[in-house]
């Protein structure tokens, strides 16, 4: 055999590994022994290479699948509880990692008008440069669905001194409650639903004046990702497991079936 031929069996051979090892102790030499007749016949040999290699890339899946069916029911369940809690796990990560992301802004703003209102004389100035721009109200649906922050000043007994937004045409005033904690932790991140259908990612800092700064932005668009990407980690369980049970019924039947028979 010239040298073009054996590399290109050798190359063939090489190949052949890729199939499962049960797959490849009963089919292999009866491959190779009908690759190599091709071989010696072929006037084409780069062509025949090509072929070889492209017919086993094609079988490849097929056999691995094959071979690799689970012999008991119980190895399908295994691994579809297994699947099932992965979902989980991605979907209470997802959750975490939005939920997290809308806290970005709101915690940079709270920082930066902390320190620039830190001092008392200056709170005032604050207000005023608050007030200075186009106010927001909070239940609108362009504040909702637009991303922009609110930015509230408050005195050291949480009540509302100035702003950039309004909820229902006052200041936003959360619980006091919010306040007492911003004091003994210096910072403090909470998800404030002022009321139905209104949700805000809540950032509050202290002031050496004693008063608060909050910062809040609108959490409708981070929970409608939240929600999209839910719903399609649970079309591809149910998927998943739409494919699984029958499968697995059908082989916890055929292996009753055998049992029975012997």
């Amino acid at each position: 055999m010239r040298t073009s031929a054996k590399l290109c069996l050798k190359l063939y051979a090489i190949a052949l590994r890729l199939y499962p090892k049960s797959f490849y102790a009963r089919y292999a030499d009866e491959m190779l022994e009908a690759a190599s007749l091709e071989i010696a016949q072929s006037h084409n040999l780069p062509h025949l290479t090509a072929s070889l290699l492209w017919d086993n890339v094609r079988s490849l899946p097929r056999a691995h699948w094959d071979y690799a069916k689970p012999k008991s029911p119980v190895l399908g369940i295994v691994a579809l509880s297994i699947y099932t809690v992965l979902v989980l796990f991605q979907a209470v990560s997802t959750r975490r990692t939005e939920r997290g992301s809308a806290d970005v802004m709101p915690a940079w703003a709270a920082r930066q008008y902390s320190n620039d209102c830190s001092v008392a004389a200056r709170i005032q100035s604050c207000a005023d440069k608050l007030a200075s721009q186009p106010r927001q109200e909070i239940t609108s649906s362009s504040w909702l669905n637009g991303g922009g922050l609110f930015i509230g000043l408050y005195d050291s007994a949480g009540r509302a001194v100035g702003g950039n937004a309004t909820l229902n045409g006052t200041w936003p005033q959360p619980p006091h409650g919010i306040f007492d904690t911003i004091r003994s932790r210096g910072e403090f991140r909470v998800t404030w639903q002022p009321q139905p259908g209104i949700r805000v990612a809540l950032t509050g800092r202290p002031l050496n004046s004693g008063g608060f700064v909050l910062s809040g932005q609108s959490l409708s668009s981070t929970e409608k990702y939240t929600a999209r990407t839910l719903r399609i980690l649970f079309f591809g369980w149910a998927m998943m497991l739409a494919m699984a049970v029958p499968g697995t019924i059908a082989r916890a039947r055929a292996r009753k079936r055998r049992i029975a028979s012997h």
